[in-house]
Parts: structure tokens; C-alpha cells; sequence
């Protein structure tokens, strides 16, 4: 369990990462804030984000990446869809996927093995994070297609708006 959530924390640090200039250029300036902090202390009292430190200081998440930018920038997020291995997406995130893989600081890394290895870990840990969803899905959903899409949807608009409740998301089920 140690192993997983390190691996969790870490990647999750790594996302952090991207957030910063995601953040920046959606003119969120706490969101910002917060996401360099929580990249400072978990690369460095956090052991290279194997713990989430800036967690237990109180300093929020505030998961940004290009199609979440976009979309408070004003362009809708298009209709929903899932893609292998990598799950839900909108339209606008399919688009943009490539740029969001290119601001993975793992991606960027000259040892070869090193980053195949990064690479196939963080599938593994995005898949795990999904087979816990799909226990959700399963004990609660009647229509497990229409659960898992709308609640995407909601999540991904109430990272756009920073949590307040909007009435169009700009997704096309």
C-alpha cells in the first residue's frame, strides 16, 4: 500500500508541475500559488513527491492541464469520449493531449529506460486509479456508461470553475 500511494504522490507531484503554467495562464493566481508551493515542499521535504507533504500543511490541489485552460478561456470542451488505456476524455483534452504529454517533466528525461519505466508506471497507476472507480460504478450505476461520463463531466467542470456550480460545461454527451 506504501508503494502505491508514493507512486501516486509522485506522479501526482509531477502533475502539480504542469498545473503551474496551466494555472498561470488561466490568471489564477492562488491556484498558481498553491501548485508551486505544493511542487517545493513535496520535491524536497516530500522526497521527489513520494510524499504529499503539502497536503498535511493544508496547501489545496488545484489539478490544472491545457484542456482545463482552454475551457475558461472561453472554448467549449467539445463531446465526451473514451480512448483506450487512457479512459474519459473530452474532445478538447483529445486535442491537446499531445502538449499535455510534452509538459510531463518524466517525458523530458534523457535516460531512455528510465523514462519508458516512468512512462509504463504512470499507465499502471492511472489504470489502478481507475479499476478503484469502476467499483463505484459497478455498486452503484444502473447505466454504468451514463454514470461514468456524467460524473466526468461534473468534475471536469467543477475544476474549470474552481468549484462553484455552472449550468453549461460546453460538453456534448
Amino acid at each position: 500500500r506504501w508503494v502505491r500511494n508514493s507512486v501516486n504522490h509522485f506522479f501526482g507531484n509531477l502533475a502539480d508541475a504542469w498545473a503551474i503554467p496551466n494555472n498561470a495562464l488561466a490568471l489564477r493566481g492562488k491556484a498558481t500559488s498553491d501548485s508551486f508551493k505544493r511542487v517545493a515542499i513535496n520535491s524536497t521535504l516530500g522526497v521527489l513527491g513520494l510524499m504529499d507533504v503539502a497536503t498535511e500543511l493544508d496547501i489545496d490541489r488545484h489539478p490544472a492541464d491545457l484542456g482545463l485552460t482552454l475551457s475558461r478561456w472561453g472554448l467549449p470542451a467539445g463531446p465526451y469520449v473514451v480512448l483506450p488505456l487512457l479512459g474519459p476524455r473530452t474532445m478538447v483534452e483529445v486535442v491537446v493531449y499531445p502538449i499535455d504529454w510534452k509538459g510531463n517533466l518524466a517525458n523530458h528525461l534523457d535516460n531512455v529506460d528510465l523514462r519508458d519505466f516512468l512512462t509504463v508506471l504512470s499507465f499502471t497507476d492511472l489504470r489502478a486509479s481507475y479499476l478503484q472507480a469502476d467499483d463505484v460504478v459497478k455498486a452503484g450505476a444502473l447505466d454504468p456508461y451514463s454514470f461514468t461520463r456524467d460524473s466526468y463531466i461534473q468534475r471536469r467542470q467543477y475544476l474549470q470553475n474552481d468549484g462553484e456550480n455552472q449550468e453549461d460545461s460546453g460538453v456534448q454527451p
